[in-house]
C-alpha cells in the first residue's frame, strides 16, 4: 500500500520517533518491507509499504516475502525462478505466472529479515 508517515502517525496516534522505531523493528523482522531508509523518510513523502501476510488492495506488484525457514537459493536460474514463483503466486493470488517476470528482481540481493526474506525490484 502507498502511505505517508503523517498518515500512519495519525492512524496510530504515535510520536514520529516511536513510529520510526516501530517501522525499523518490523522491517528487521521481515514482517513489513519498504525500500526507503527510515531515517530518510519525510513526514509527507509517499512510500510503498508491504505486509508479510498479504499485499494491500492497491499495492504495486513488485515485492513479495518468503519465510526464512523455507528460503533456498539455486544456482540454476530456472529452478530459482520456479521456487520464487510459488511464493509470488501465493502472496498475490495469481497463478500461471510467466517465469520471465522474475528477471526484474535482483535475485542475488533480496532484503533479509529475521523471519522473512523479501524479493523486490
Amino acid at each position: 500500500m502507498e502511505t505517508k508517515l503523517s498518515n500512519m502517525q495519525l492512524l496510530l496516534n504515535m510520536e514520529l520517533l516511536t513510529l520510526k522505531r516501530l517501522l525499523i523493528q518490523n522491517k528487521k523482522d521481515g514482517f513489513i518491507f519498504f525500500k526507503e531508509e527510515v531515517a530518510d523518510l519525510q513526514l509527507m513523502q509517499l512510500f510503498h509499504l508491504y505486509f508479510y501476510l498479504r499485499p494491500g488492495t492497491k499495492s504495486l506488484i513488485n515485492a513479495f516475502p518468503i519465510p526464512i525457514k523455507d528460503f533456498q537459493f539455486y544456482k540454476n536460474t530456472i529452478d530459482q525462478f520456479s521456487f520464487m514463483r510459488f511464493y509470488y503466486e501465493q502472496y498475490y493470488g495469481v497463478f500461471d505466472t510467466d517465469l520471465t517476470i522474475f528477471e526484474q528482481y535482483d535475485v542475488t540481493r533480496p532484503y533479509v529479515g529475521r523471519k522473512f526474506i523479501w524479493y523486490f525490484f
